[in-house]
């Protein structure tokens, strides 16, 4: 289907993944330090260009030490690169703060924080994640299930085939189908659901002649979780 619209942003949020604290240090251990991905460009994690730097992490700090190990979660297809640095199984509350650590001429330097501290409150058996890293719409710490992309349709006598881009969800869930809603107005409120599909592709059958439909798909992970809406678009058969 169509390309994402491009647009290098970052965002810091505390919103749903992952891991243990226990008493301990009050700053990070190089153990809480993700490596950032190969091909990310430096620069715009940093905010500025630093020739020759290596070893480039993310680091998440708190007030006590946590047990388990930040890790990175990548999303294929909404940006090249797109990932979050997640956290799990929260035991209790502690301020997160987020920074960048590299090398440089032999010496280790740290950056300033990333973004502002981010207070993490307990939510075991879920995520949180601490810092997302994209190019293109979905913000994997902010949208829990993107909504799909690229709706097109094609008519012909009595069926409308219908294809979109492939939606993620956050976290460690999956998006596992597609629910298709069709409207004859296409005004907001009368679509009602005509089908459902795990893939990104539908044909939607028996239809009327030369008439106008209008449809919009909605994804779902594998937790009932639901994307927005696509936004609407008209088909007509022939």
């Amino acid at each position: 289907m169509g390309a994402y619209k491009k647009g290098i942003a970052l965002a810091v949020v505390a919103g749903a993944i992952a891991w243990i604290p226990a008493a301990g240090a009050s700053s990070a251990a190089p153990d809480q330090c993700v490596p950032v991905p190969a091909g990310v460009n430096n620069q715009s994690i940093l905010g500025r260009d630093i020739p020759g730097i290596k070893d480039v992490k993310i680091c998440v700090r708190a007030d006590a030490a946590l047990t388990g190990e930040p890790r990175i979660r990548h999303y294929e297809g909404c940006g090249d690169p797109c990932f979050a640095v997640v956290i799990r199984d929260l035991a209790v509350a502690f301020e997160a703060r987020l920074g960048v650590t590299y090398t440089l001429g032999g010496q280790v330097h740290s950056e300033e924080p990333l973004g502002t501290t981010q207070r993490i409150e307990p939510l075991s058996g879920t995520h949180q994640c601490v810092y997302s890293h994209y190019d293109g719409y979905f913000d994997p710490c902010r949208d829990g299930v993107s909504t799909p992309a690229d709706l097109e349709g094609l008519g012909r006598k009595t069926k409308v085939t219908l294809g979109w881009d492939k939606s993620f969800a956050f976290g460690e869930s999956y998006v596992v189908g597609y629910e298709i809603s069709r409207s004859t107005t296409g005004e907001e409120g009368s679509f009602t659901v005509v089908g459902s599909t795990s893939d990104l592709t539908f044909d939607d059958t028996s239809l009327r002649r030369a008439t106008e439909y209008w449809y919009t798909v909605t994804a779902i992970d594998n937790h009932g979780n639901r994307s927005g809406s696509a936004t609407p678009i008209s088909v007509s058969t022939r």
